[in-house]
This record gives structure tokens, sequence and C-alpha cells, in this order.
């Protein structure tokens, strides 16, 4: 007796799991070559010291306003109004300047 459960099982690993992980798999090779690897530089995070701004972390579910003190390899000192925070850039998903009020 034949285990008839099988052939579509094997059916849907070949058209459907190979080709999405091999998608995966080139389109990583793709980024890495055009140089996006996704972490944000420092040198972009260096022309926003002394101004406040608005960072959301990868971890949190809400953004910090706060103002960049110093940025030091993959590390950003931050200063808030009550503490001064140091996050790991890998972390940070977005950083919005925050346009200052004028007089």
């Amino acid at each position: 007796m034949f285990p008839y459960y099988i052939f579509p099982l094997v059916l849907f690993i070949v058209l459907i799991v190979i080709p999405a992980r091999n998608k995966f798999i080139y389109d990583k090779i793709l980024r890495k070559r055009r140089g996006r690897t996704g972490k944000m530089t420092v040198d972009m995070i260096r022309e926003l010291i002394g101004k406040e701004v608005i960072i959301t972390c990868f971890n949190d579910s809400f953004a910090r306003r706060c103002r960049i003190i110093a940025v030091e390899e993959n590390w950003l000192k931050a200063e808030d109004k009550k503490k001064t925070s140091i996050i790991n850039t890998d972390m940070i998903r977005d950083i919005t300047i925050v346009k200052e009020k004028e007089a």
C-alpha cells in the first residue's frame, strides 16, 4: 500500500519552500552587493549631534524625544529632560529631526 500523502508534501516542498528560500538568499546577496546592510551609519548620526530628535528603537513600542550629545563607534549618547541614555545604533529603527519653533 502506497502512502498517498507523501506526493503532496514533496510537491509543496519543491514548488514553494525551496524557491522562497532561494529568493530570500538571493535578495540578501543583492543587498550586500549594493552596500545596503540595514544598519545606520555613524557618520549620518554625527551630523545630528546637538539637535533635538525623535528616536524609535526596534525593541520599544514608543519613540523618545531627546537631544544627541555624542556618538562613538556604534553607541549614541542622548539626553532627555529627565535622564541621559546610551543607545546601541544597531537597535535604532528611525531618527526624525524635530524642527525648532521660530520665535
